[in-house]
């Protein structure tokens, strides 16, 4: 008689075989190469959403009734081109990653690069007008958000097309 028909299986015993199992699909999820990024790219929009979701509420419900009296318009806008900012970060970031041996793959990079900077000058305009009352740009006397707005626009643009292109390449 053998020791495992007389004994039955403990909740131990069978815990130690269930880690057993799933020790050997951990490693192949991490081998396969499947990571932070590249997951976030898989389904973007419910994260992102959720980010400017909050952002959005902060800005609204945090900014001090003067400072939003004077400055609201200007807040939206940058808001707005931080919500642009953000479409356009994840579409090229999409570029970027998702073609394999094309070059149209740089232009993700340069159009991540661009539309990053162009929100980050535009944002940090609007900041400094609404704390300061002054540009970052010494003698400037106009937000730039709205040449950041236009870059922005532009850029995504330029990604539609070239997602087009790939998505024609494919074909």
């Amino acid at each position: 008689m053998e020791e495992d028909d007389v004994y039955e299986d403990t909740d131990e015993d069978l815990e130690s075989e269930e880690l057993e199992d799933t020790a050997g699909t951990d490693t192949q999820v991490v081998a396969s190469g499947v990571g932070g990024l590249q997951a976030f790219l898989q389904d973007p929009w419910p994260k992102v959403t959720f980010a400017l979701t909050l952002f959005g509420l902060a800005l609204v419900l945090l900014t001090p009734p003067a400072i939003w009296h004077t400055w609201s318009y200007s807040l939206l806008g940058a808001y707005f081109v931080l919500i642009l900012a953000a479409v356009g970060d994840v579409l090229s970031l999409q570029t970027w990653y998702g073609v394999r041996g094309s070059r149209l793959k740089y232009g993700g990079l340069t159009t991540l690069i661009l539309v990053s900077g162009a929100a980050l000058v535009g944002l940090l305009d609007t900041f400094a007008w609404v704390l300061a009352g002054v540009s970052i740009l010494p003698g400037n006397t106009v937000s730039l958000l709205g040449l950041s707005s236009t870059i922005v626009v532009f850029c995504l643009y330029s990604l539609f097309i070239m997602q087009r292109t790939i998505t024609g390449e494919k074909r």
